[in-house]
């Protein structure tokens, strides 16, 4: 799944496929299963996903719901119509999208099937546990004009939104195994494999959120609708919906005042928007509690801006890595903390006692001048440079004790891809991919995917085979970008990405970036100006003199001290001292200590 963080595409942007209904009337077949297999129509992206994953290769499926729209607002042409009454199976969820309610009781006949008969839909009071929060809020906003305010309450009323739980897609998936063997008798053992292998990943998607959504320090998460209160009652976590079931609904200014004062009294730090809905009510409440705004996608649909290549994959990776981002996101949990900490190289600090905390999912630039600290503040997050005092933890884990390297990726302050061996883009590139694979693996086809698509991202699709040493300074700069975008990290630390970069390619670097923080990955940036990723880092800390003075917006940062623009290479190295680093001196290993080098 998963939640899917609009958190961009994939690094190139998400492959999908054009749902274009191209049946026509009086083609129709009495043989269902047909040359090219059933034909199943589905209202929307989950049931689509479903569907092709049940069927496999004995089914076709399309989608009524075009990528990127809202599936609530689906409204039919007369050739949808036509398509309903053609297909040999419509896919739908009665009663969440009315125009295909009335299409299937008018042209769907007896082929139609209704996923909620085997989803357990929660009704009426069913979400009480999980609401009591949003409940509270209207009671205090007080109801003054009796209208609803766009919640839904009552017992007839059902949520519809079950794919939230894996566990329960699961058992649709199940359904829909033997609802497609009454149609085609000769692929049942093809469904139920199948539909055995989803629920498998299902299951294993399920363990990972529970495990991780165990220990939330803010169990409450504030998101635009009211779409996630499967997801809250499977692990216990408590969902306002600032608006109802409908994301069309809007809710009174006495209720945005009471859930903006809720956001704040019990801590969250995230209000979530979703990529199919006006995020600008979302984005008033996260303002008058000073919270900030993450993209959580409730999946109804896929688009370009979608957080990876369909329900279960964030960027094509196994489904832990996309869970793990989810885990991370939803619970608001650091990314980066440091807590009165000194790193340095031998004995010698150069960043002095500083507390620092990035969350998941923020897009920081770390500015100064040339020798200021900032790059030893990066290095320290990777174990490049030593934690002399202090704690400094990346995703959780103690610098050094990350168990899964793929999990923070890093571009190096240096310009060139070092080496004398004749490698092609592609096998540097590739390198960056082992890291989530380990050393004694082989690449697989998601794995050359993702390695073609970071080098699509940075420009260079047409020197994938070319050897390396050919390029120019500023191309191997963007192949090493590329090399950290195919680990596809959740952590992503660049130290002068746009540095030897032309304009078009500062231009294009920023695009994918943007996808990538939207998509909920956090970019911790040391830039020595930050002008030409200014739309994508809305965070600033200024390092001076091995202390931060600033942290704030990158607005406020300019008019500090080594917050400015600072124009040319940002090397560290003094004129006429090569390989002698401001920030990183050459210092004496005292005894029985191993000696480290500047550089």
């Amino acid at each position: 799944m998963v939640l899917m963080f609009t958190r961009r595409s994939r690094w190139a942007g998400v492959a999908l496929t054009t749902a274009v209904l191209a049946i026509t009337t009086g083609c129709g077949s009495d043989d269902a299963a047909t040359d090219d297999g059933v034909q199943v129509l589905a209202g929307f992206y989950p049931l689509e996903w479903a569907a092709e994953r049940v069927g496999g290769d004995r089914v076709s499926v399309e989608a009524l719901t075009p990528p990127g729209g809202e599936p609530h607002d689906l409204e039919l042409t007369p050739r949808d119509v036509a398509a309903v009454e053609d297909a040999d199976l419509l896919v739908y969820l009665a009663g969440f999208q009315p125009a295909l309610d009335e299409a299937a009781e008018t042209a769907g006949g007896d082929h139609t099937w209704d996923a909620g008969d085997a989803a357990d839909l929660l009704t009426g009071d069913a979400h009480d546990d999980e609401h009591d929060a949003e409940h509270d809020a209207e009671e205090d906003a007080g109801h003054e004009d009796g209208e609803d305010h766009g919640h839904d309450h009552g017992d007839d009323v059902v949520d519809p939104h079950f794919w939230l739980d894996p566990a329960r897609l699961a058992d649709v998936a199940d359904a829909l195994a033997d609802r497609l063997t009454e149609l085609d008798p000769e692929g049942a053992d093809t469904f139920t494999t199948n539909a055995a292998a989803l629920r498998a990943d299902l299951e294993a998607l399920d363990d990972e959120l529970r495990a991780g959504l165990a220990d939330c320090a803010v169990s409450t998460v504030v998101t635009a609708h009211d779409a996630f209160g499967y997801l809250a009652e499977r692990y216990g976590l408590e969902v306002v919906g600032i608006n109802g079931l409908s994301p069309s609904a809007e809710p009174s200014p006495a209720q945005l005042a009471t859930i903006s004062r809720l956001v704040s009294e019990r801590g969250v730090t995230t209000v979530y928007t979703e990529a199919l809905v006006d995020p600008a009510v979302a984005e008033t409440v996260a303002s008058e509690a000073g919270a900030r705004t993450a993209v959580l996608d409730p999946v109804e649909g896929l688009s370009d801006d979608s957080a990876g290549e369909d329900y279960l994959r964030g960027h094509a990776v196994e489904p832990g890595h996309a869970a793990r981002r989810a885990v991370l996101l939803v619970t608001g949990g650091p990314a980066i903390q440091l807590r009165a900490a000194s790193i340095g190289y031998g004995e010698v600090p150069i960043v002095r006692g500083v507390d620092l905390t990035v969350d998941a999912g923020e897009a920081v630039a770390v500015l100064g001048s040339n020798g200021s600290g900032k790059t030893t503040l990066a290095r320290g997050l990777l174990g490049l440079a030593t934690v002399l005092a202090g704690e400094v933890t990346v995703l959780g884990a103690p610098v050094g004790r990350l168990h899964e390297r793929g999990r923070v990726g890093y571009v190096p302050q240096r310009h060139t891809v070092s080496g004398t061996a004749p490698a092609t883009v592609r096998e540097v590139v590739s390198v960056g991919r082992l890291a989530r694979l380990g050393l004694f693996r082989r690449l697989g086809a998601v794995d050359r995917r993702a390695v073609a698509d970071a080098v699509d991202a940075v420009g260079m699709t047409d020197r994938m085979e070319d050897p390396v040493a050919s390029l120019s300074g500023g191309q191997q700069r963007r192949v090493l970008v590329a090399r950290a975008l195919a680990a596809e990290p959740e952590l992503l630390i660049m130290d002068e990405p746009t540095a030897g970069v032309d304009a078009a390619s500062q231009d294009a670097l920023a695009g994918v970036l943007a996808r990538v923080s939207a998509a909920g990955t956090t970019l911790l940036v040391v830039t020595h100006e930050a002008g030409p990723l200014a739309g994508v880092l809305h965070r600033a800390v200024v390092v001076e003199s091995g202390l931060i003075t600033y942290d704030g917006p990158l607005a406020g940062a300019a008019a500090e001290p080594g917050g400015g623009h600072h124009h040319g290479e940002d090397t560290g190295r003094p004129a006429g001292r090569p390989g002698y680093r401001l920030d990183q001196p050459t210092v004496t290993a005292p005894p029985n200590r191993p000696r480290t080098a500047g550089a």
